[in-house]
């Protein structure tokens, strides 16, 4: 009896698997017999990818998809020829295999779709924040990354397989979409940090002696070759470059780590040689600071990344009985005594 169901509702149907049994083996019946050869082409070629229809490579894809579509119902060992010649090729055997998924599972419009194009090497994209800028990234999944001053990133046009790989220099926070089938991976130097879907700030610039993984929220996997250590909210991993050891601690301020996004540079017990250097990234200026006080504490200190470079200097300055020397244009030395 003739099919009730036009094929483009037919192939519809089965692409999204909603055929019953009788309409899946009315479907093949179509393509047994050879019936409307014409339209399934033009279904299949829908499918792949319309825009490049009239492209020579996408027209050998669409006919090899079809080839192969054929063996697999009527003759699957059989060689198919076209103009004297055998398609039995790499290609038309992968394209065979996810055909043959496609078969099993009902997925055919994910796989006709992009099943051809997984194989091709994929674009990476990198993105760098220059010194004295901030950038904002959106990846392919949505997640959101901003990028600090001095810093960049490499990831994939499209992810793809079971990770989101991503990998970072400098510092960045990110606020990865949640997606536990397929985990979020930023590789730094000899660090992997793993996670399904949370906010948090790395700090790894090469020129720093550690790294710094530091959770705002979720739950956030931090390992390198000899450990590995989970983090919750408010906590951070710290990895030491120089003696490879990788530590777990508190850390309450996590938040305030990733102030600088929002154009705020906040110090909570830092030496005064690393905020020299955050400023030095921040403004893209060159500071100088004597021997004798670059391991002064800086306990607690606040500024708008707005503030001239030269204001929030005479402003450290004061706390250490010191001052500060313009060199050239773009440079500075803070002079003092040590720390008081």
């Amino acid at each position: 009896m003739e099919n009730p169901i036009p094929i483009e509702a037919l192939f519809k149907r089965y692409l999204e698997n909603k055929c019953t049994p009788d309409e899946v083996a009315s479907l093949l019946g179509h393509f047994r017999t050879g019936s409307d050869e014409a339209r399934l082409r033009q279904l299949i070629t829908e499918q792949l990818d319309a825009g490049d229809a009239d492209s020579e490579k996408h027209e050998q894809a669409v006919y090899e998809v079809y080839a192969s579509l054929a063996r697999q119902i009527t003759a699957p060992a059989h060689r198919v020829p076209v103009h004297g010649r055998s398609l039995i090729t790499p290609h038309l055997r992968n394209a065979a295999i996810w055909l043959l998924a496609l078969l099993s599972v009902g997925a055919g419009l994910y796989l006709l779709k992009y099943g051809e194009k997984t194989n091709r090497p994929v674009a990476v994209r990198h993105v760098e924040a220059a010194a004295g800028e901030r950038k904002k990234v959106v990846l392919p999944d949505s997640s959101r990354i901003w990028l600090n001053a001095g810093s960049a990133i490499d990831y994939p046009a499209v992810f793809q397989g079971n990770e989101r790989n991503v990998s970072l220099t400098g510092e960045a926070f990110f606020e990865v979409t949640r997606d536990p089938a397929h985990a979020f991976v930023i590789r730094t130097g000899a660090l992997r940090t793993r996670v399904v879907g949370t906010t948090f700030n790395i700090n790894a610039y090469p020129d720093d002696s550690a790294i710094a993984v530091s959770v705002v929220t979720g739950r956030v996997n931090v390992s390198s070759d000899k450990a590995a250590v989970d983090l919750l909210p408010d906590h951070q991993a710290v990895y030491g470059k120089q003696d490879g050891q990788l530590i777990a601690r508190p850390c309450p301020d996590a938040g305030a780590l990733a102030a600088w996004k929002a154009g705020k540079l906040q110090f909570r017990n830092k030496k005064l040689h690393e905020v020299i250097r955050t400023l030095e990234r921040r403004y893209a200026v060159a500071i100088g600071v004597d021997a004798n006080a670059r391991e002064c504490p800086v306990l607690h200190a606040d500024f708008d990344d707005n503030e001239p470079v030269g204001r929030i200097l005479e402003m450290l300055a004061v706390s250490l009985n010191g001052r500060v020397e313009k060199k050239g244009k773009t440079g500075y030395r803070l002079v003092t005594a040590g720390c008081f």
